[in-house]
């Protein structure tokens, strides 16, 4: 049995596994894609401290892959289909195994909201996408951005490095950083439209046809790809009942915790997620020694 599985490798996930190294508790951390997490979709961080002149996020993510071999960090690459809890123990039921563990950190991140309200063809959904770490190595395509948070302008000044973009808002309230903004209208390779509603999705000699609702009337337009950032939402799809129905008195009990942004609503920043991993592994210390572990 192991003392601690830490579901999720972000900044979240990898500081509580630091912090416990340091206690010396060896987690077992379980990451489905990358170290890191969604910081590889970041055009460039700002805000975190140590990086005055700020820093893209898939450097930022080397380094945090650096970071994570110095301190020997124990990291399954494998996804967590469910888990469980029965018999005072936690199930982790991933792709390959089964692990069983005394306490569980789940600092799994978040997963985008899929667009459910427009008609979408068959055939163009391949040109869909929802993250964008996958098209890092497009060049001089034509590409719709659907949305108008930080995540919207921030694909977009990402992908505008080689390519052409297209912000479309559904209304005329702009809801990204004042900061983002001002460099969305600086960029040449980037337009804004307000006021459009996406209403359908189709494919066209290996395009997309985009058709937009504009007041009373509809606006084609015709892109290589389409990126939905039009929200997130906690990614906890894996939590069985028996987790869920119990999840109060086991956090109570400090058995079950949640670090990140699976947990912070609209607050997803990565100092706030590292404050998080480095406070759960502190509780976790704690209770751990209180009880004579």
């Amino acid at each position: 049995m192991k003392d601690v599985v830490i579901i999720g490798c972000g900044p979240a996930g990898l500081s509580t596994a630091m912090q416990l190294e340091r206690y010396g508790i060896k987690p077992l951390v379980i990451e489905k894609c990358s170290v890191g997490g969604l910081i590889r979709n970041a055009n460039c961080i700002q805000n975190y401290p140590g990086f005055p002149d700020g820093i893209a996020g898939i450097e930022f993510v080397e380094l945090l892959k650096n970071q994570a071999e110095l301190y020997n960090i124990d990291i399954l690459f494998d996804e967590v289909n469910k888990l469980t809890f029965g018999q005072n123990k936690f199930m982790v039921s991933t792709s390959s195994c089964e692990i069983v563990s005394n306490i569980v950190v789940i600092a799994s991140g978040t997963t985008p909201k899929k667009c459910e309200d427009i008609t979408i063809s068959s055939t163009a959904r391949k040109k869909i996408f929802y993250e964008i770490y996958p098209m890092r190595n497009f060049c001089n395509k034509h590409i719709g951005i659907i949305g108008a948070g930080d995540c919207a302008f921030d694909y977009s000044l990402t992908l505008a490095k080689s390519n052409y973009l297209y912000i479309f808002n559904r209304s005329d309230k702009v809801s990204c950083l004042p900061i983002l903004w001002e460099k969305v209208k600086q960029n040449e390779n980037i337009r804004y439209f307000s006021n459009r509603k996406i209403i359908s999705l189709d494919s066209e000699n290996n395009k997309l046809r985009a058709i937009f609702r504009r007041n009373n009337d509809n606006e084609n337009f015709i892109f290589d790809y389409i990126v939905f950032a039009i929200g997130r939402m906690p990614e906890i799809g894996f939590l069985d009942s028996s987790v869920i129905t119990q999840q109060k008195r086991l956090i109570a009990e400090n058995r079950l915790f949640f670090a990140g942004d699976v947990n912070n609503g609209i607050f997803r920043q990565i100092s706030i997620a590292v404050g998080d991993g480095v406070r759960t592994a502190m509780k976790i210390y704690q209770n751990l020694i209180g009880n004579g572990k």
